[in-house]
């Protein structure tokens, strides 16, 4: 596994929609920009621990493992014990492309929401809760309609349904799970079927799509939307989606955004695990490799021909 960069990829539940385009796109263009300086570990392959009060790594069979230079992580969510390992490799002075505090907060949505806010930037009226019984929860005569409920960690479109006003969010009640908490966040219908999606790179814009569902209120690519190529189109959705980013503390995201008029958007959600077709979109594999590279070259010793010695991060 010793590699300067590894592209580190989470554990893929039966439930979620396989990556592999997204995953051989990136395969591909790390290949080509850091040649076998890069691999692709499986986190289900790492041991993490401590020894005499250090932090270790190692793989299933027992050989330590040395800790790479750069990461870009690739986990369909990212949870507590996912973000333990992100952790591990900073402690170990790994580079993260997304740091991991950042991606942790990323997957909640409501704490995205938070952040998005202390930026002053504009999002849809939205209510949640904490430990609550969603079935009382649904009962508050303030949450507003009609509504689209979320949970609060979902993707790809997975639980999230529209409730057409209060009785009908009622009724819908005992199908909600009862682990994880529900954002309850005021419908546009301006936005019916379609949303753009900007992909952020290092405070850059690099690829924008409107997507447009077949017919229902949500347009997931995962979904069966399609997309049109628009950046450039929408430059101040294109500053907010940065703005959001930035808000979030990710460096590589992809921002979701609603339409309130044709030219005038709100704040979905930040995905740090933004995923893309990359036949539509060639684009965005090499930009990620190219932004990992960079931070490798960063660490790299410079020669300083006026003291002949090497300056800058030297290699562990």
């Amino acid at each position: 596994m010793t590699a300067d960069v590894w592209l580190l990829w989470g554990t893929v539940p039966p439930y979620e929609r396989p990556a592999s385009d997204v995953r051989a796109a990136l395969a591909e263009a790390f290949a080509g920009t850091f040649g076998d300086r890069c691999r692709i570990v499986e986190s289900a392959d790492l041991r993490i621990g401590f020894r005499a009060g250090s932090p270790t790594l190692h793989d299933r069979s027992g050989e330590s493992v040395e800790p790479p230079k750069v990461v870009h992580h690739r986990f369909p969510r990212i949870v507590t014990d996912q973000s333990i390992l992100l952790h591990h490799l900073q402690l170990m002075g790994s580079e993260l492309l997304n740091d991991a505090a950042a991606s942790v907060l990323a997957e909640n949505k409501f704490w995205q929401l938070q952040r998005l806010a202390l930026a002053g930037l504009p999002f849809p009226d939205t209510a949640s809760y904490v430990d609550a019984d969603v079935r009382d929860v649904v009962d508050d005569p303030q949450l507003p309609e009609p509504c689209v409920v979320k949970e609060v960690r979902s993707a790809n479109g997975r639980g999230v349904f529209l409730a057409p006003d209060l009785s009908g969010l009622k009724d819908m009640a005992g199908c909600l799970r009862a682990d994880a908490p529900y954002l309850f966040q005021n419908y546009l219908a301006t936005t019916r079927g379609r949303h753009l999606r900007v992909t952020v790179l290092d405070h850059t814009p690099i690829a924008a799509a409107v997507r447009t569902s077949a017919g229902t209120f949500k347009s997931n690519i995962a979904q069966g939307a399609t997309q049109q190529r628009v950046l450039g189109r929408y430059p101040a959705a294109e500053d907010m989606a940065v703005r959001a980013t930035e808000a979030v503390g990710l460096n590589c995201a992809g921002v979701d955004l609603l339409f309130v008029t044709d030219e005038d958007f709100v704040i979905c959600e930040v995905n740090q695990q933004g995923g893309w077709v990359p036949k539509e979109f060639p684009e965005i594999g090499p930009a990620i490799a190219t932004a990992c590279a960079k931070r490798l070259a960063a660490q790299q010793p410079r020669h300083d021909a006026s003291t002949g010695s090497e300056t800058g991060v030297a290699s562990r």
